[in-house]
Formats: C-alpha cells, structure tokens, sequence
C-alpha cells in the first residue's frame, strides 16, 4: 500500500510540472518565466492572438537546444523531437546545441497546424525565432 502511495505521488509530481526548471545548470526564477511568458505574447499578431485558446499564464515554457544540420535549423526540447524552425535572420550567428527557451502557445488551429512556439534567448531575454507550423 505504502508503495502504491509514493508511486502515485511520484507520478503526480512527474505531470504536475509544466515549466522546466533548469537548463544545463541554470536555474530560472518564475520572474524570469514570467519574462519569456511575457516576451512570446508580445511577439503574438492580432490574428494570432484571436486564435489563442489559453489564458497567457498558461503557456508552456521548455527548455530548448537550436541545431543546424544541412542548413535546416531545428530546435529540440527535452524529449529529443526536433522540430524545424525558422530563422530571421540567416546571419545570426551562435554555436550549435546553444540553450534557448521555447514557450509553447496553443491555438484554435493546434489540431491541425501544430502550437506557435516562440524560440527566446533567455540570457538577453529576446525573441530569436520561431518553430515552423504544419
């Protein structure tokens, strides 16, 4: 029974988490989530914002490493899935398997084209780019 008990607890702190909490050694306060929170809703358009279906609170936010290979940019969160992302700036330079944060903005249109992920620096806390929608 006791044994049911801590592994039910562990499961519910497993999902209970929506925000990763580090990132290679880096710690980041709920200030600063709320800062890249706040940084990926000002990047939203108009038309996008009609379409979001959560309360900005809600927005995910993960950790995320930017790779390049054959000059296709991904980002990739902690499961390893990457995903195609767009750069606007092709000059940008910065190392590759460099951290960034991804905030995850679910839409009207998620079903079909996938959430808005906004890719931000978090050193400098700017808007860097974009992961690609279906």
């Amino acid at each position: 029974m006791q044994k049911n008990l801590i592994i039910l607890f562990l499961i519910i702190l497993l999902f209970s988490c929506a925000k990763d909490k580090s990132s290679v050694g880096i710690t980041y306060t709920e200030e600063d989530y709320q800062q890249f929170i706040d940084l990926a809703w000002s990047d939203l358009s108009e038309q996008e914002l009609s379409t979001v279906v959560i309360q900005m609170e809600e927005a995910i936010v993960k950790h995320a490493v930017i790779s390049r290979e054959n000059n296709i940019w991904y980002y990739s969160t902690k499961k390893h899935t990457k995903f195609a992302m767009s750069i606007p700036n092709p000059n940008v330079d910065f190392f590759n398997h460099q951290d960034f944060i991804a905030v995850i903005i679910n839409t009207k249109d998620t079903d079909l084209l996938g959430p808005i992920v906004i890719i931000i620096e978090p050193y400098y806390k700017l808007v860097f780019s974009r992961g690609l929608r279906s």
